[in-house]
Order: C-alpha cells, then sequence, then structure tokens
C-alpha cells in the first residue's frame, strides 16, 4: 500500500496515473519472475528421488537467497537514491524548507517551482481531507459511510471471484507437467502486466464501471467454458490465461481506481483489510471447496456466483466517476435529500456540507 501512495505523492499530475500504474504492472513482472524460477527446481526433487550433486541437494537454500538478494537491492537503493520523504508529506509536517530540498533532489531547477505550487495545493486539499474525513466521521457520517461500505463490497467481490486461488494453485490447475505449469504460469504473469498496461492508456476514456461490467462479463464466460469443457486440456488452459487476462484488465487495477477517488487514505486502508481478507478466504477456500463440492469444478462454480454477483452489485451500487473530484464522486452517490440537507439542517454533516456549491 506504501509503494503506490509513495509513487503518487513524488508523481507530477499529468503523469501521475501512468506512475502508480507502473508499480503495478512491475509487480506482476516480478510475479513471472518468480514462476520462471521453478524452471530451475532439479529435475530429481520433481522425481522424489535422492539428489545427485550438490545443486539438487541445496537448490532450496538458492531460492531462499534470491529474495534476499533483491531485498538488498532494495534497500541499498532507498539509501542512495530515496533516501527523503515526499514534499507532500514535508508540507504536512510544516517543513517548507525540507520540501524544497527534497522537490530539487527529484526534479530539475527550471520545474520546481511549478511544482511546489502544485504540491502544495494537494498538500491543503489532504490536510482538509484529514481534519474533515477521518475514519470515526467516515463511520458515522450517513454519506460517507455509505459509499465506505460500497467500496468494501467491491473489494470483497474482487477477491471472491477467484483470482488469487488461480494464481497460488496455478500450477496445480494447469494440470500439466512442470515445464508444462511453469511456462503456463510465467505466461500468466506476461498476460496480467500487458493487460495492467492496456488500462493504464484506456480507463480514462472508457470509465471504471464499463471496466467492471466488462470483468464480470468476460469472467462468468470463462468460468462457464471452465467448469463445461474442464476435461478439455487446450480449452481448459486457454480459458485460465484469459481469466487471468480478463482480471488484470478490469477488476484488478480499477478497484484501487474507483477507492482512489471515492475514499480518502483512512478508509482505502480499511477496504484494503477487506481486500486482503477476502484474498484469504479465496485461496484457504480451493482446497475445501475440492473436497466438499465437484472437485475444481465446484470451485470454478463458486467463482461463477461471485462473478454474477459482482456485476449486479456494480449495476445497482457503483457510479460513474471518470473525471470527477472527490466532491463531485460524493454528490452522485448522495441522495436527493442528503444533497439537500445541508441547506436545511442548521449544522450539516461533513459530507452533505461538501456537496453545497
Amino acid at each position: 500500500y506504501m509503494g503506490p501512495v509513495y509513487l503518487c505523492e513524488i508523481s507530477p499530475t499529468k503523469i501521475r496515473g501512468r506512475v502508480v500504474t507502473l508499480n503495478e504492472i512491475l509487480i506482476n513482472v516480478g510475479v513471472g519472475t518468480s514462476y520462471a524460477l521453478g524452471f530451475l527446481i532439479p529435475d530429481e526433487i520433481i522425481a522424489k528421488k535422492p539428489p545427485t550433486s550438490f545443486y539438487s541437494e541445496h537448490w532450496w537454500r538458492f531460492f531462499f537467497g534470491v529474495p534476499i538478494l533483491f531485498a538488498t537491492m532494495r534497500m541499498l537503493i532507498q539509501w542512495t537514491c530515496v533516501r527523503i520523504d515526499t514534499p507532500i508529506f514535508l508540507l504536512l509536517k510544516q517543513k517548507r524548507e525540507s520540501a524544497e530540498k527534497a522537490l530539487s533532489r527529484i526534479y530539475r531547477k527550471e520545474h520546481q517551482d511549478v511544482i511546489m505550487e502544485e504540491t502544495e495545493q494537494f498538500a491543503k486539499c489532504l490536510l482538509h481531507e484529514q481534519k474533515k474525513y477521518s475514519l470515526r466521521i467516515m463511520i458515522t457520517d450517513p454519506l460517507l459511510r455509505k459509499t465506505l461500505i460500497i467500496c468494501c463490497g467491491l473489494a470483497l467481490f474482487q477477491q471472491l471471484m477467484g483470482i488469487n486461488a488461480v494464481l497460488f494453485y496455478s500450477s496445480k490447475l494447469f494440470r500439466g507437467s512442470r515445464l508444462e505449469s511453469t511456462l503456463l504460469s510465467t505466461l500468466s504473469s506476461v498476460l496480467t502486466a500487458t493487460a495492467c498496461a492496456i488500462t493504464s492508456l484506456s480507463v480514462d476514456r472508457w470509465g471504471r464501471k464499463f471496466y467492471l461490467y466488462l470483468g464480470s462479463t468476460g469472467l462468468s464466460i470463462l468460468l462457464v467454458l471452465m467448469i463445461v469443457f474442464y476435461e478439455q486440456l487446450i480449452v481448459l488452459r486457454a480459458s485460465l490465461l484469459c481469466f487471468v487476462f480478463f482480471y488484470a484488465l478490469t477488476w484488478g487495477p480499477v478497484l484501487w481506481v474507483v477507492l482512489s477517488e471515492t475514499l480518502t487514505e483512512t478508509s482505502t486502508s480499511l477496504a484494503s483489510v477487506v481486500n486482503w481478507f477476502g484474498a484469504y478466504i479465496s485461496v484457504q477456500g480451493l482446497p475445501i471447496l475440492e473436497h466438499l463440492a465437484l472437485g475444481q469444478r465446484g470451485a470454478y462454480l463458486s467463482y461463477l456466483i461471485f462473478a454474477l454477483l459482482g456485476g449486479l452489485f456494480v449495476h445497482l451500487n457503483i457510479k460513474e466517476t471518470k473525471g470527477l473530484t472527490k466532491k463531485e464522486v460524493l454528490f452522485t452517490y448522495a441522495s436527493e435529500s442528503e444533497r439537500y440537507s445541508s441547506i436545511i439542517n442548521e449544522t450539516p454533516s461533513p459530507a452533505t456540507e461538501a456537496l453545497v456549491p
């Protein structure tokens, strides 16, 4: 969660969306790299035979060493290249001089004045939101509570469609040899990164709700194919790859766009907790569903139900927020009485007060 926040706060407005989306793309590149390491597992281990070489005996040490290597590289980069707080954070702490020094390390001199003015405006908005839309207010105010519940529901549906279960158990679900399963898992990560790149270039044109509709429809069709043609391995594998691609094209990145446009940072954190809880249910539930239902088909059927319910949830609750400010987003979610209650009440709520022109 902190990575995208940091990138958002150091990026100019014009390229902020692309920079944050790039983080998602690179995460999937890392996931693909971890899948590709499966090619290096010794054949003796796969065949459950005694090791015949030093590598086949100690291969697991190498696999544990790779994360240590990348973690060390990341630590060195943080201490040498990005050993600074963001200018926005420093302005929020009333440290203007430190913020100017931070800007000088990030931007060229000819751009610093313009970026500083833009950063100050952004910091003022954040300070206003932190005072006005705390988590307590988000829970007690009727309108803000409604948007929080809707976004938490959207975050839960995103995971209950089964994407993390498909990724975590991909080698098993692809039902092939080690080489085939590793190759297909790596390919799924490549497709995911490609889909995120496509979405980053077109989500502001087609809108958020369109992509959520597209995702629910596409994922439902693919899950039906996975259930009906489960015995046909080629169709099953193709459907699984398309499932990962469609998710990364739609619900995967678009959820976080909707959350960032609708909620404050504090309430977005709460929605993230709900999202991870859904991921836990999805991953831990797959083996249970296989035993209680009809094997993997039973798991696919449950994901199909949640994909259809997710589409219905979007239709009934989600508003299009493309090109809207946070104040305008609140206005789209407010009922007629909520829009004008701040005019007729002496003590308006924070949400309805923000809707008054």
